[in-house]
This record gives structure tokens, sequence and C-alpha cells, in this order.
């Protein structure tokens, strides 16, 4: 008997709930599978849950609606498919490390989607939360992390050699050896790096970090044309040149 006035309470305390919910505007919540940690920080983004996709797509959908004209950080595809996002983000964020969703800094996507999710906030997309700066929050996002997720020169060198390697053949030796990591820092290092990024014609050419973070991200939808301007072809100006150290090894000279 004491089983069954439970359950009628129950049955009446339900409606009751709901119409509270009604008058406070609370909304149900729904869980996000998209913003669940995948992997450790810094771990490859090998797929766990629902996979890197999904936080990819989530990712750049937003960013790419948040992120506009002077804060644009993925060219678009010269084809762009309604409510798909940028190819070309979508793989840059596959080839980086997943890192977690409480990352603020470093170089993982975990970090990139916290400032996107800002920036989205910032240009007044969603509600709540702290608004802090669109141009730094669009920044901090995009493919260079600009010094927050990571450095400009942290993505260019995780992503030159993945991206690249298999366009060796089109690529002179100096230009290959930014598919090194320790090489590619090296050379990154040399390079002027204004801290700020967006995709356009600004940065698509000159001797500048920047220059390479454009032409890395551009090499996921083209790499036989964009990856030897990863190595520093024109338009990327600065092209090392190599010569034979006493130990047998390359060693690069920045012209």
């Amino acid at each position: 008997m004491t089983r069954f006035r439970r359950f009628v309470a129950a049955l009446v305390l339900v409606p009751a709930f709901t119409a509270c919910a009604a008058v406070f505007d609370i909304e149900e919540a729904k869980h996000d599978p998209a913003l669940d940690d995948k992997g450790g920080a810094g771990g490859a983004a090998t797929g766990t849950d629902a996979g890197p996709e999904d936080l990819c797509t989530t990712y750049c959908k937003t960013l790419t609606k948040a992120c506009t004209g002077q804060d644009e950080q993925y060219t678009l595809d010269e084809k762009p498919v309604a409510n798909r996002p940028s190819t070309i983000c979508v793989d840059v964020c596959k080839r980086l490390p997943v890192g977690t969703t409480a990352d603020t800094s470093g170089n993982t996507m975990g970090c990139r989607l916290h400032y996107a999710q800002a920036a989205a906030t910032a240009a007044g997309l969603v509600s709540g939360g702290e608004v802090g700066e669109l141009d730094n929050d669009c920044r901090a996002a995009g493919p260079g992390g600009n010094g927050v997720c990571g450095t400009n020169c942290d993505a260019v060198c995780t992503l030159a050699g993945p991206t690249c390697d298999s366009e060796k053949s089109e690529m002179t030796l100096a230009q290959q050896l930014i598919l090194k990591d320790t090489t590619c820092r090296a050379e990154c290092a040399q390079l002027p790096d204004t801290q700020d990024y967006n995709d356009l014609a600004v940065h698509q050419s000159g001797s500048s970090v920047q220059c390479r973070v454009y032409h890395v991200s551009a090499a996921q939808l083209n790499m036989q044309f964009h990856c030897p301007h990863v190595g520093g072809a024109a338009p990327c100006a600065g092209t090392p040149t190599i010569s034979v150290g006493n130990d047998g090894g390359s060693i690069i000279t920045h012209l």
C-alpha cells in the first residue's frame, strides 16, 4: 500500500515540476557528446567516444559563425556546402592534439574549442559566460593558437609533417626539412611572428610565421600546391638553404 501511495505522489509531482519549469523558463539540460573530453592532453586525435569528427564539427561550425571578416581564421571551401563546416578547418582539427574540454592553454583542440565558444559569446551568438574580446578569442581559437592555444610555430610544425609528407617528391630538400619537427622549429623560430592571424591576403605572403600558418591550413585542401610554401617557397619568402655540417648532418642557413 505504501509503495502505491509513493507511486501516486510521483505522478502528481511530475506535472507540477513541468509547470514550474515553464514559469521560471528552465530549459531541460541536454548532453552534447561533442563536448566530452577526447583523450589526454596533448594526445593524438585517435577518436574516442563520439570521435574527433564530432568535436571538430562543433568547433568548426562555432568558429566559422563567430569569426568573420577581419577575424576569419579558415579559408572556406571553393564550393561550400550548406550546414557543413569548412573541410580545411575540420582537417586541421583532426591533425592537432585533442586535449580536453577543460583546456584553456596549450596546442590542443580542446583549448581552441574553448575560445571558439568564447568568441561566439563575444559575438552575441550565445548568452551567458564571461564576454571577452572577439578578435583575441578568434585568434586563440584559430589554427595557429596565437600564443594562447600553443604558439603559431607549434601549430605549423605539428601540422607540416602529417600534411605534407606525401608531397615530398614535389618539394626541394630545403623545403622537406620543414617536415621534421626539430628542423621546423629551428626554421620557424627565425621567422617574424606578429602574434596576430587571420586568413586574409596580408598573411598569405611574406617572410613570416603567419604565411606558414595560412599555407599549412590551405594545404589541407590542396597539398601539392601549398606544401612547398609551408617549406618556405614563394610567396612565403625566406626559403632556407642547406649546407652539410662537420658531422654530415644538414644545417639550415637562413636568408
